[in-house]
């Protein structure tokens, strides 16, 4: 049977969508070593790169304006970078959640909590339409197409093979699973008393020996995170190759260079972050916030530290409340002339002791 050839919908899945993609990807992960304060920023945009494109992917499904092969590349740039979760469960059951020995527990950067809960709910709803890709609409459409399309599980299989849809249907079943038990511990009691379990453990290693342990963490972690975007862009490829799909390869129109511009600049953003001299050096001259006193300024300076004469101190009982307590003397200070600023302290101790008396 001959292999699918057609022209591929540039506006779903063209060079300048993936190139965005990818680079997004790529920058995510630069920023958590070269510029943690960026991480939010990047992991929010890429949330509404795959919102808008995963929208869009059930628009065309609705219109029945794509090939079941479209969509499953479309489904490869929504959703392949989240796999990463179903690893790290099997990790931590592996480890049976061993903290010390869990990578996502110390990441570079942390993304907020409203971040990570719409996140998990975009996710649900991919994982939903993926099961149903999978389960419903592949075996029903692929084999009255005749013509072959093709899908990537380390190799080159048909779309409807069961080695590729048993892998798939696996995967999103139990990254199902996953974001479903994550919305109860959000809400769960346990959750918070596990997370104050693990951090009094914490505590109790060196603080050196903490370090070295979370920064071995990291560097597996991003590693790992590398390779499974090297993985997805090898996949992405590769399938549009193998399935002959033609004009998404150039960068002609608005909708390829939008996404291609945002993701080069969140790259270039990032590197400038980290080339840019640090604003803390000292450069010698004084800090704005600490300006001089004015000279106009200094007589009433000068009248607010005058020393308090002798032959007025009965005039200050009428400043004196019962009790020993004594009023607001702002009046009082108005009052008095300027003069000498030599022996300032002294007298003004002195006449803390009268007005206490």
């Amino acid at each position: 049977m001959a292999t699918c050839t057609f022209q591929g919908n540039s506006d779903m899945y063209g060079l300048g969508i993936r190139l965005g993609f990818y680079i997004t990807w790529l920058s995510g992960i630069l920023a958590g070593w070269l510029a943690p304060s960026e991480v939010r920023g990047i992991a929010f945009t890429l949330d509404v790169f795959v919102f808008a494109t995963f929208l869009a992917l059930i628009i065309q499904v609705a219109l029945d304006s794509l090939k079941v092969v479209e969509v499953y590349i479309v489904l490869l740039l929504t959703f392949g970078n989240y796999i990463a979760l179903v690893f790290y469960w099997i990790w931590r059951i592996v480890t049976r959640f061993d903290p010390y020995l869990d990578p996502s527990r110390s990441p570079r950067a942390r993304t907020s909590r409203t971040t990570s809960d719409l996140r998990t709910l975009l996710l649900l709803a991919v994982v939903a339409f993926q099961l149903w890709f999978w389960l419903g609409l592949v075996p029903s459409t692929v084999s009255g197409l005749g013509c072959r399309e093709y899908g990537f599980l380390f190799t080159k299989l048909d779309l409807d093979n069961t080695a590729l849809r048993v892998t798939n249907i696996v995967l999103n079943f139990l990254l199902g699973t996953i974001l479903i038990y994550c919305i109860v511990l959000r809400f769960d009691e346990l959750g918070r008393a596990s997370t104050t379990r693990t951090r009094t453990v914490q505590t109790r290693q060196s603080k050196r020996d903490e370090e070295q342990r979370v920064l071995l963490l990291q560097r597996i972690d991003t590693v790992f995170r590398i390779v499974l975007v090297t993985i997805i862009i090898v996949a992405t490829e590769l399938t549009i190759r193998w399935n002959n799909i033609q004009d998404v390869y150039t960068l002609t129109s608005a909708g390829q260079t939008i996404p291609f511009i945002i993701g080069v600049a969140a790259l270039i953003r990032v590197i400038y972050l980290r080339l840019r001299p640090s604003k803390r050096k000292h450069s010698g001259r004084r800090p704005t916030h600490q300006k001089p006193l004015e000279p106009s300024r200094m007589p009433e300076m000068m009248a607010m530290q005058e020393p308090l004469e002798t032959s007025r101190m009965p005039e200050l009982r009428e400043y004196v409340r019962p009790g020993g307590r004594r009023a607001s003397q702002t009046a009082y200070d108005r009052e008095q002339p300027q003069g000498d600023l030599r022996g300032t302290s002294r007298d003004n101790s002195r006449h803390s002791r009268w007005s206490m008396s």
